[in-house]
């Protein structure tokens, strides 16, 4: 099979610019946490139902998702159908169901021949219903026979078949987008893909599935710490489906809630909506802390500082220069603390206004810093408006853009606790497309600027500003600083080299 390759010539900002409108992280509900294949044509309907009752769809759910588990296998002509015991009314019948509230019904499949659910559940029946071999067949069935308008696909068959996740993915979403306009898609690789996802894909997992632990929580949330950069409109890291109400302490799901909200993961409640406590409801409808994730501009929280366990995160709201910040402040030891918020590192200056969103109450406005007391394994999490934005000096390489991200021997991060965020981005060069990008330097006005990149050894160094050629970089190769002409607002600097950088730490733009 001829692997497609992709590759990203334009900087990561324009990528993400080819959306006809900004979309938001997808919001609703999936099956696989509570009930795995254990599924059946009331349960999900119940679920859409109290979608509603409950006051989800008021606040932004949308889709109903039905995951492994359906399948009843192949007629003789490949046609899919499902289990007729578990659903005896069809699939189209649930779609209609959920549709009738106002809801979006959404399906899973495979992107090899076996399910998830064959091989871990033991599932006879998820034999041989993937999409292989049946893209064109499976799809039109799933969109325009029976009425569904997300699709999850998996990875278990294709990993036992050893086939080219690229390439196999790329098939079936070019086989989506010419059967269905409008299809959501989401990629369940349990890990980052690789920068090839990012034009084609509306999600895809990060890591493997998610437990009703504050520690699979934690796992998640440094999973996809370092993986900003590929976050963008349309184009979401999925840290998997809630697990909001299935055991955790309230702290716990609160801490849980909030980060995948900060960190623009899409929102899928993983629980029993039917019989879920107050406490449940209300965690998952807090409106406030959604508007967080459902932010227009589509960006992923950094963490700006990770010391003793507790850790500070900042999410600029509606632009990345906005006065506008969601905070929140993490706790993952086992004591409450007091931890003093520093503006400057949150990117504002003057007097700061705050409101905290799970008490949905204002707090005294704070000039230089301001202190909070947070829960063990709990959060706090505030909108903060400064009375000025602070413009960056400091670029950090771990959440820069790497072309060859993921790619067996290219460019990648990794931790160093000697760099300024105790990592680096490393390995970058050799080769054309193993390029570093700073997407979103800012400046208040064009003009020339002072560029660092704090490197031992300069020779063969490319650097690009907006995709044009910075010719003369010979201060670079003593003084490791030289000037560059910079235009007012955002700009793209990309640095390459015809030999290999061993690290970057990060670059300074003054």
């Amino acid at each position: 099979m001829k692997r497609k390759i992709f590759t990203l010539a334009l900087s990561f900002a324009a990528l993400l610019g080819h959306a006809q409108a900004p979309k938001t992280p997808a919001m609703g509900w999936s099956s696989w946490n509570n009930y795995r294949i254990h599924i059946n044509h009331e349960i999900i309907c119940k679920q859409a139902d109290a979608m509603v009752s409950s006051g989800m769809k008021a606040v932004g759910y949308q889709f109903v998702n039905i995951d492994d588990g359906y399948f009843g296998g192949r007629q003789a002509d490949g046609t899919l159908y499902c289990d007729s015991t578990k659903f005896p009314h069809g699939m189209k019948a649930v779609a209609d169901h959920v549709k009738k509230h106002g809801l979006k019904p959404g399906i899973y499949s495979e992107a090899g021949t076996n399910t998830c659910g064959s091989i871990w559940d033991k599932d006879k029946n998820g034999f041989g219903v993937g999409l292989w071999n049946h893209d064109k067949q499976d799809l039109d069935l799933f969109f325009n026979k029976w009425g569904y308008e997300f699709l999850k696909v998996d990875w278990c068959g294709g990993e036992k078949q050893k086939l080219d996740e690229a390439t196999r993915y790329a098939e079936i979403i070019e086989q989506v987008r010419a059967t269905k306009k409008g299809i959501v898609f989401n990629i369940c690789r349990w890990r980052f893909p690789g920068t090839w996802a990012l034009p084609i894909a509306d999600s895809w997992r990060i890591s493997g599935d998610i437990g009703p632990t504050f520690k699979s929580i934690s796992h998640i949330i440094e999973k996809n710490a370092y993986l900003a950069a590929y976050a963008g409109p349309g184009h979401y890291n999925d840290m998997d489906m809630l697990q909001i109400g299935r055991g955790m302490t309230k702290a716990e799901d609160e801490a849980h809630f909030t980060m995948w909200c900060m960190m623009a993961s899409p929102l899928m409640a993983g629980n029993d909506l039917a019989a879920m406590s107050e406490e449940t409801r209300v965690i998952l409808t807090n409106k406030e802390v959604i508007a967080i994730n459902q932010d227009k501009a589509g960006i992923q929280a950094e963490r700006v500082e990770n010391a003793n366990g507790v850790q500070l995160w900042v999410k600029p709201l509606g632009d990345r220069m906005s006065k506008s910040r969601a905070v929140a402040v993490l706790n993952t030891t086992d004591k409450s603390v007091t931890y003093s918020i520093d503006w400057e590192k949150v990117g504002l200056a003057g007097t700061v206004k705050t409101r905290d969103l799970w008490k949905h109450m204002n707090m005294k406005p704070s000039n230089g810093k301001l202190e909070v007391e947070v829960p063990s394994h709990g959060v706090v999490v505030l909108k903060a408006e400064g009375a000025k934005a602070i413009t960056p000096v400091k670029y950090e390489a771990e959440y820069a853009f790497l072309n060859g991200y993921m790619v067996k021997g290219m460019a990648t991060y990794k931790k160093n606790d000697n760099a300024s965020g105790k990592m680096v981005a490393t390995n970058i060069g050799g080769k054309a497309s193993n390029w570093i990008e700073f997407p979103h330097v800012y400046v208040e006005k064009t003009g020339d600027y002072q560029f660092t990149l704090p490197i031992d050894n300069m020779d063969g160094v490319v650097v690009r500003v907006n995709g044009k050629l910075v010719r003369d970089i010979s201060p670079l190769r003593t003084g490791k600083t030289m000037d560059i002409t910079l235009k007012k607002g955002y700009n793209a600097i990309r640095i390459n080299s015809s030999s290999n950088i061993p690290e970057i730490d990060y670059i300074e733009v003054k």
